[in-house]
């Protein structure tokens, strides 16, 4: 989920971001070589058109050699494709970085001004566009990347059982149904997951349905009761606890919290 858009000019000579550890991706490009990145005691020169991924917790600031205004595009992710997060867990590096032609900065560029249009009070359509910016910046990461894998069978067998279970989330199945309707037994679906994804059926499955809720809390005027029927629960009480042990938030607070900080970032995050 993208959280935070920050595009256009800023003057990091006069307004420098300190090197502290955000609790998000960050994935930043400056358009400048007068600019500097900042992490710890290392600083980073040479920038201009070159796409950074930064994993959360990661600190990191940018500050700029001259007093003038620097384009450049800072997005937030909650989350973002298990292809690039894999890339990065691989390198064991502290962040990752691909150049970018002129075509692809543009491209990125209008994909976020159609994005940040209705990003205050996103819609369906908005979800859908801010899921496909994540999955273009990936593929330019990977793209770029000595990295890139073939996936055995195991790996189509996940895709597969995902793709079923999102399908038919609001009729609560099991993983012995997902299994069973995808033709492999409860007992091989479990190894699978776990060798593929290193998680198990139920902890995926979790992350989608959280992962929905999120959205239609955002996104729709479902009541709490709707959502928890969208997203697979039997009653809004499993609902309301599953998405507390998760978040350590009611849906309700949750979705206020979040509103309030888009709301807050909008004079930094938006350029008319």
């Amino acid at each position: 989920m993208l959280a935070y858009i920050g595009v256009g000019s800023r003057n990091y000579y006069r307004d420098p971001v300190l090197a502290l550890p955000r609790d998000v991706w960050e994935v930043a490009c400056v358009f400048s070589d007068d600019v500097v990145l900042r992490r710890e005691e290392e600083e980073f020169t040479q920038l201009k058109d070159q796409l950074f991924l930064f994993p959360p917790t990661s600190p990191h600031g940018w500050k700029a050699k001259k007093d003038v205004p620097t384009e450049r595009l800072i997005l937030h992710f909650t989350e973002l494709p298990n292809s690039i997060i894999e890339v990065y867990e691989t390198t064991k590096s502290r962040f990752l970085r691909t150049e970018v032609s002129e075509q692809q900065k543009e491209t990125l560029l209008s994909q976020v001004h159609h994005i940040r249009r209705t990003f205050l009070s996103p819609n369906n359509i908005t979800m859908l566009k801010c899921e496909r910016l994540a999955l273009d910046i990936a593929i330019l990461f990977l793209e770029n990347s000595s990295l890139t894998k073939n996936y055995t069978n195991d790996f189509f067998i996940v895709e597969k059982v995902i793709t079923w279970y999102k399908e038919h989330i609001i009729e609560c199945p099991s993983i012995s149904q997902a299994a069973a309707k995808n033709n492999i037994s409860t007992s091989h679906l479990r190894r699978v997951f776990n060798a593929t994804v290193g998680e198990s059926p139920k902890q995926v499955f979790q992350k989608i349905q959280l992962k929905r809720a999120k959205n239609l809390l955002l996104t729709s005027d479902y009541s709490i009761e709707g959502i928890s029927a969208e997203c697979g629960f039997g009653d809004p009480s499993s609902f309301w606890r599953f998405f507390y042990n998760k978040t350590r938030s009611t849906p309700r607070k949750w979705k206020r919290q979040v509103m309030e900080r888009k709301k807050h970032m909008r004079p930094e995050g938006y350029i008319a």
